[in-house]
């Protein structure tokens, strides 16, 4: 049953990176939307650390502490960086899930 549960999770895991990039590819991300991406993506980081062992992983994380302590202290401007901060967070979940692909999944 766990190796089973396993399994679910590492593919649930992959698919919502995979949505994740194609929504923060979308041209009409608003502040509210964006927002909430973080939150989802710093959500899969919390409910997935058994994947801190990967660099990209830790750096994902980073990225997202970064963007929500910068939003949380006002210290940036929302519309200035906001092409920069997609182009990051697409970058580095582009890197994490090239790093799930090539983990070695065995089925018994």
């Amino acid at each position: 049953m766990n190796n089973q549960y396993n399994l679910h999770k590492y593919v649930n895991g992959k698919n919502i990176i995979d949505r994740i990039i194609s929504i923060l590819n979308e041209d009409d991300i608003n502040t509210d939307m964006e927002i909430e991406i973080i939150n989802s993506i710093a959500d899969f980081i919390q409910n997935n650390l058994q994947y801190d062992y990967l660099d990209s992983f830790n750096k994902l994380a980073d990225i997202v502490v970064n963007i929500i302590e910068n939003f949380n202290d006002e210290s940036i401007d929302l519309y200035v960086d906001k092409k920069n901060r997609i182009c990051n967070l697409i970058k580095s979940l582009s890197n994490l899930k090239e790093d799930f692909n090539s983990i070695e999944v065995n089925l018994y």
